[in-house]
């Protein structure tokens, strides 16, 4: 139970932002120089500095998205869209210095690890490693029980590009029909699954 004196506010304690302020960040309504206002003005969270890092991403400020990423992640080492984000940053931005670190880190400390796995797994497709994006896929599916349409997407996109290879394509192909059939069923509707069911109709 907090403290009485905890319970005071702080001299010179910077206001929370309201709602609508928050919305306009997490719809990319403001500008560089809003955000920039936002975080001198405010009192901001964890999930605050991921929105704003988010936004600064959009804008194609990158370095003050990383910074604001960053921040996230020391207020709470525990939150993984944060750890996911800035993985994604860093392979729009082809900074692979910090890539490492950053998911030792997060695979260390974020409560839930499918957005750190899945954006990793995402930049092994990138550079062609199938086989080590569909690992990844595969671990996300284990950890999140087929739910994800991103998972799926990554999944089956790796044992395609697989079977074009060649190599241990009955066994691709057998993978792949599975995983989709477990997506019409779970993400029925999705883009994902209406792009796959022509290449297995082909298939």
């Amino acid at each position: 139970m907090p403290s009485k004196e905890q319970l005071q506010p702080k001299k010179n304690q910077k206001p929370q932002p309201d709602f609508q302020l928050m919305l306009d960040v997490i719809t990319h309504k403001c500008s560089v120089v809003q955000l920039h206002d936002i975080m001198d003005r405010y009192e901001l969270t964890a999930l605050n500095y991921n929105s704003i890092g988010n936004a600064f991403r959009e804008l194609g400020a990158y370095e003050k998205a990383e910074k604001a990423y960053l921040r996230s992640i020391e207020m709470a080492p525990s939150y993984d869209e944060s750890y996911g984000n800035l993985l994604s940053l860093y392979i729009k931005t082809q900074n692979f210095d910090n890539y490492e670190d950053i998911y030792k880190k997060g695979m260390e400390n974020a409560d839930k690890k499918s957005f750190i796995i899945y954006q990793d797994g995402r930049h092994h497709f990138l550079q062609g490693n199938y086989e080590m994006a569909l690992t990844a896929a595969r671990a996300n599916f284990m950890d999140e029980g087929f739910e994800d349409e991103l998972i799926f997407d990554l999944g089956l996109r790796a044992l395609i590009q697989l079977i074009r290879k060649g190599d241990n394509r009955e066994a691709y192909i057998e993978e792949a029909f599975k995983l989709w059939e477990i997506a019409r069923t779970t993400i029925p509707d999705s883009d994902t699954v209406r792009e796959f069911t022509h290449f297995f109709e082909e298939e």
